[in-house]
């Protein structure tokens, strides 16, 4: 099965959006949880991550969705244009806490040392595949 989508011009710069806007999401977080972050957001599966942060992965990506609109076609209204970086750092990183689900199960910390600090290259794309098909699915709606 193949995603049109993805096969052309407009899919490529779809997904360079959604692995740009998923990468600030995590800088808004670590930035905004290690300045305000206090609440913890799922202490049992992910220790780190706050409230706080999840709120400055919002902003983040909806910041840098705003900048990076040019990116996406232009027949997309303005509603498309804000819910998608929301929905992408509200559901997005669900992802990971699957992920993390899973991990915590099986005795790991990491799904790998490939990345020193950050984990396994599973640990940094797991959100970026969730998040390039929310972008496939609601920037497909429109072409």
């Amino acid at each position: 099965m193949s995603i049109p989508l993805l096969e052309t011009w407009v899919g490529i710069k779809a997904v360079i959006y959604a692995i740009a806007v998923t990468a600030m999401n995590d800088t808004g977080a670590y930035l905004a949880g290690c300045t305000v972050g206090k609440t913890k957001l799922l202490p049992t599966l992910s220790p780190s991550k706050t409230v706080e942060g999840y709120g400055g992965g919002a902003v983040g990506s909806l910041t840098l969705g705003y900048f990076l609109r040019t990116l996406l076609p232009s027949t997309l209204p303005l509603h498309v244009l804000i819910t998608l970086p929301l929905t992408m750092s509200l559901l997005g990183p669900f992802s990971g806490f699957l992920a993390s689900l899973v991990k915590r199960t099986g005795g790991k910390k990491d799904y790998g040392k490939f990345i020193p600090g950050h984990g396994g290259v599973v640990d940094r794309l797991d959100v970026a595949f969730v998040n390039t098909a929310i972008v496939a699915m609601m920037v497909g709606k429109y072409l």
